[in-house]
């Protein structure tokens, strides 16, 4: 291999991927990275055989080949030098990185053994995704997936395409959040699958704040999501490759009430403060009481502990019902919920003791948020 890169483009590359090694006593080749040198591109990647991750940068190239590399020495040599570009080219056990100063000699491990990551077919379903809509849905709904070896199914976010609408749905038996996205146009694929939570967090975490064309496609056992930046080939490239959870996504839709005896809208900071109050007072059991009272244009919030003591509260809202309707929560599930919301107001309607209780923001209805309270 001999190429020149520029050296920023090719720490921002390191950084990326390095998320997707692991450390294994049997494979310890995953702890590295792969740098193939193709055409007129440097690509970077790794895999823990769960994940994989590829970032194509473009480079002068002036013969092909590719190393295994450690990013434990990779990384921080990267961020010490301060050239705008370097010379990298390899040795029989070696890749050599130099500069207009410095003349770098890093071991490398014999590529034959490193994992294959799988790649796009033409066969494969696809369809365009808004990222910034994509991500803001995905940051609201994954911090509810559960964990659960009993129902591994529940582990991962549920990812439905119909028509021109994504559904993006997550729970952990206690909580259900959901979020729908509208798509610029159909794609080929229809359908769903269950995307596992360190997938749907590797996305987030790549594609969250990048502007650009992202794309997703599927087969029956993974996923590609596929980002290009604005400047197309001249730019970079990365892509996200998952494999996917088997099982049956539980019916979700059969738990969402359909009507509710009472309802509260009310400042969204406003409630979130509240809440965070109660629970310093809720103690180890976590639970806090909400009321609303229709009579009184209100909200209370109450919470008690033996070892710390009681509080209580009463928030102005727009309530409406026939009479006063109690439940208690968990309240860091409450505040959850509240937390991932962007907007000034929130509605809140509850149904007792024992339904399940809805939270969505006002103004927009492509989320919700369900929440069973916690039985007396």
């Amino acid at each position: 291999m001999k190429a020149t890169a520029l050296r920023l483009a090719l720490k921002e590359g390191l950084g990326i991927v390095e998320r997707a090694t692991a450390k294994s006593s049997t494979l310890p080749i995953l702890a590295n990275i792969s740098l193939a040198a193709q055409g007129n591109a440097l690509e970077l990647a790794a895999t823990d055989l769960e994940i994989g991750i590829r970032y194509r940068m473009l480079a002068q190239v002036k013969k092909e080949g590719q190393v295994v590399v450690p990013p434990r020495i990779l990384s921080p040599l990267l961020a010490a030098l301060e050239d705008r570009s370097l010379e990298l080219h390899t040795t029989p056990a070696a890749l050599v990185l130099e500069t207009s100063r410095h003349t770098n000699t890093v071991k490398t491990i014999s590529a034959e053994d490193f994992p294959i990551i799988p790649s796009l077919q033409d066969k494969e379903e696809r369809v365009g995704l808004p990222a910034e809509a994509f991500c803001a849905g995905l940051a609201q709904v994954v911090h509810v997936t559960g964990q659960s070896q009993a129902r591994p199914e529940i582990s991962g976010v549920f990812v439905s395409f119909i028509g021109k609408q994504l559904k993006l749905v997550a729970t952990d038996s206690f909580r259900l959040a959901e979020r729908r996205v509208s798509l610029p146009a159909a794609g080929s694929l229809e359908g769903s699958f269950i995307l596992p939570q360190k997938a749907a967090r590797e996305a987030l975490s790549i594609f969250g704040d990048r502007e650009g064309h992202l794309s997703l496609s599927r087969s029956p056992t993974q996923v590609i999501f596929s980002w290009e930046g604005e400047g197309g080939a001249a730019g970079p490239s990365i892509q996200l490759v998952s494999r996917l959870l088997e099982g049956e996504y539980p019916e979700y839709e059969n738990i969402i009430p359909q009507s509710f005896q009472a309802k509260a809208v009310l400042d969204r900071a406003e409630l979130l403060a509240g809440v965070r109050v109660a629970g310093i007072f809720a103690g180890r059991t976590n639970e806090v009481r909400l009321s609303v009272v229709p009579a009184e244009k209100r909200l209370e919030l109450s919470s008690a502990s033996g070892e710390v003591g009681e509080h209580k509260a009463q928030l102005p809202a727009e309530a409406t019902g026939e009479k006063r309707v109690e439940a208690s929560f968990n309240w860091r599930f409450l505040a959850d919920g509240l937390s991932v919301l962007k907007s000034v107001q929130v509605e809140l309607q509850l149904n007792g003791e024992e339904a399940p209780t809805l939270l969505r923001p006002v103004g927009d209805d492509g989320y919700r948020y369900i929440l069973m309270p916690i039985k007396s």
